[in-house]
Parts: structure tokens; sequence; C-alpha cells
């Protein structure tokens, strides 16, 4: 586990996955979403992924518990509509990693079922 020694606010990213106008699946068929860290940095990695609220849309089951990785489905977005999520994450810092701001790099998959 590591300690996060700031007292600046922390953001978490927002995924936004859209369906426009255009693409005749959207009102009809479920959408399946995957996670992954896709990257580390020298100094540490993304070791857990979780699912802040959903916004604009709707599970097929339920929300996915916190993992390395995620996979969840979600119902049909419907034409020129989005499903929003705050994705939080833990990260694993080296020992003895670099003080300061670093990147760590994640994919999120988006397919019709």
């Amino acid at each position: 586990n590591a300690i996060r020694l700031s007292t600046a606010s922390v953001i978490p990213p927002t995924i936004s996955i859209n369906c426009g106008l255009s693409i005749i699946n959207c009102p009809t068929r479920d959408v399946r979403v995957v996670i992954t860290a896709s990257g580390a940095s020298d100094d540490g990695s993304i070791t857990r992924f979780r699912i802040g609220t959903l916004s604009g849309g709707n599970y097929r089951n339920a929300a996915p518990p916190e993992g390395a990785s995620l996979t969840f489905d979600l119902r049909p977005i419907g034409s020129g509509r989005s499903v929003t999520f705050p994705l939080g994450m833990d990260v694993l810092l080296a020992a003895g990693a670099d003080s300061g701001t670093d990147t760590f790099t994640y994919t999120v998959t988006a397919t019709f079922l």
C-alpha cells in the first residue's frame, strides 16, 4: 500500500462511453466494458480499479467488484446518448520511487454483445 503525502485534491478520471446517432446497434445491444492496466512506470503500477456511480445508463447485471481488471456489461445505451462513471484506482509505488507526479496508463474497451 502507498501513502499519499499531499494536501492537494485528487480528481479521478471520468470515463464516457458515447453512442452516436448513426450507430444502429446503440438502441438494442448490450455493451461489454473491459478495463485493464496497460503499462507501468518505473515508479509503480496500477493494482486495483473501482467504478464510481454510473450515470446515464444501467448495468446488465450488477456493478463490478473492484479488481486488478474489470469486466462488466451495460444495457443498451441508446442513440445519441452517453454513459459516464468515475474510475478509481490503487497504485503500488516501487521502493525508492521518485517524488512528484507520475503517469499510469490503462485501457478501456467497449464492444457490442
